[in-house]
């Protein structure tokens, strides 16, 4: 496979370069939804219906909304990490660039004002250029965690099935 065979998108290189917004999204989500989920832990809540006019009673299974709890905190650091890891390869991604390009860059992606004073089509070039050598950085890294977790499955297969079977 050659290095060009590797480069991601331009819409995933999006999605990398928006990924430290998207983790800081998800950690005041997650929060919002955990205190939820505490507000509700009372075995026991009475609720009022405004259209009939009647009070009632709401059980809720302790134990279900712990398990709940712990299940949707699970989620949201699954998501939280693999965001986490998208912003931090991207960081490395940019350090691959040079001054200009890491400015253009920052134009593009994080909203930051247009203070260069580049002709566009100069900054269209050193956007291309940038994003060239972001996709190719980035798609590189991708096929070697890949590969990696590919050998790392084969060696887990190949040890399960080498290991003597027990006899019931």
């Amino acid at each position: 496979m050659t290095l060009e065979e590797n480069a991601i998108g331009i819409f995933e290189l999006g999605t990398y370069a928006e990924a430290s917004v998207y983790c800081d999204l998800l950690k005041t989500e997650r929060d919002e939804v955990v205190q939820s989920l505490y507000d509700d832990i009372s075995p026991t809540m009475t609720a009022f219906d405004y259209d009939e006019g009647r009070t009632y009673t709401v059980s809720y299974n302790p134990e279900d909304t712990a398990i709940n709890i712990i299940s949707t905190k699970e989620r949201y650091q699954k998501m939280i990490k693999k965001f986490e890891r998208k912003a931090r390869l991207f960081e490395e991604a940019m350090d691959t660039l040079t001054d200009r390009e890491r400015d253009v860059i920052r134009v593009i992606y994080f909203n930051h004002r247009q203070h260069l004073a580049l002709s566009p089509e100069y900054f269209e070039e050193v956007l291309s250029s940038a994003r060239e050598k972001l996709c190719l950085f980035l798609g590189e890294l991708k096929a070697h965690q890949i590969q990696a977790y590919e050998e790392n499955h084969k060696e887990s297969i190949r040890q399960h099935f080498a290991r003597p079977k027990a006899f019931i």
